[in-house]
């Protein structure tokens, strides 16, 4: 198959608008993602419960900077729920059954795109905290686990807002404009600036606020840990969906997956809100 017809194809079934994917779900399409979602939703719970042990551990031995690293790759996990990772991942995984090879490429360099743009992000903010010289005080520690707090009451339920945000999505025209795995480049690195494109769940702007605190050094890797975390399900989706060509299909599997993701926002918010509890209450362990 020739790649712009079949990156054309690709386009067409894994972007439609909300009108059309509430026909198709009222045609009994959740009926044929249910396999999917439960497979999606036990990643999740095994993810996480690694994850929090691993946080755990790194309490314990006082590697509190890993505990966050860690932390933030479940923060990114939940992210992958957002309009842009549901598309992408929708775009990308049906290559999968398509041509292996051309879906590794792709992946690799929506991988490395967004590294790149996540370090320099990361750079930037802990940059500035470096120059302000603020510092993880005992104030500055609070005013994270308040912020994860509100974010923890949010993602329950108990609270509605929408957290500011460029809520800027990416282009799928590049992948006709610059072939496929440009494209997927450029999506990349587009989404790993984090900051300028659509957020779902607060765990970025806890890690932007810990990122700031600690400095050059430090805080730019937790944007990398966190896009590291955003393309997870990328390379696991074709895995957890039996290398489903029907992007359409791994789209509304996802979208309705909400309490697989829900729980990977909510397991390293809580992570992150021990992390900063622990030196504030050094008697906790």
């Amino acid at each position: 198959m020739n790649s712009n017809i079949e990156t054309s194809h690709l386009i067409k079934n894994g972007f439609k608008n909300q009108h059309e994917r509430e026909q198709i779900t009222d045609r009994g399409v959740l009926d044929r993602i249910r396999p999917g979602h439960q497979r999606i939703l036990k990643f999740s719970r095994v993810s996480m419960f690694v994850g929090t042990v691993l946080v755990l551990i790194m309490l314990m031995l006082d590697l509190y900077f890993v505990g966050l690293l860690v932390a933030a790759l479940m923060c990114g996990m939940a992210e992958s729920h957002g309009r842009c990772g549901i598309s992408h991942i929708g775009m990308l995984a049906p290559l999968k059954a398509l041509n292996s090879s051309a879906w590794v490429k792709c992946c690799l360099a929506y991988t490395l795109g967004g590294v790149v743009t996540a370090y320099l992000i990361g750079l930037s903010i802990a940059g500035l905290g470096s120059w302000i010289k603020l510092g993880m005080s005992p104030y500055y520690l609070g005013l994270i686990g308040s912020v994860c707090v509100l974010f923890l009451i949010r993602d329950v339920g108990w609270l509605r807002f929408k957290p500011p945000q460029c809520d800027q999505q990416t282009y799928k025209e590049w992948a006709m404009m610059f072939g496929r795995v440009v494209g997927a480049g450029m999506w990349g690195a587009h989404i790993g600036l984090a900051v300028t494109t659509v957020i779902k769940y607060g765990g970025l702007y806890c890690l932007v606020l810990v990122a700031f605190g600690f400095g050059i050094g430090m805080g730019e890797w937790l944007l990398v840990a966190f896009w590291l975390g955003r393309v997870v399900f990328l390379w696991a989706t074709p895995s957890l969906m039996s290398s489903s060509p029907d992007g359409m299909k791994i789209g509304i599997t996802l979208e309705h997956s909400d309490s697989a993701f829900r729980l990977c926002s909510l397991s390293g918010l809580t992570c992150i809100l021990v992390l900063n509890l622990v030196p504030l209450f050094p008697g906790l362990l």
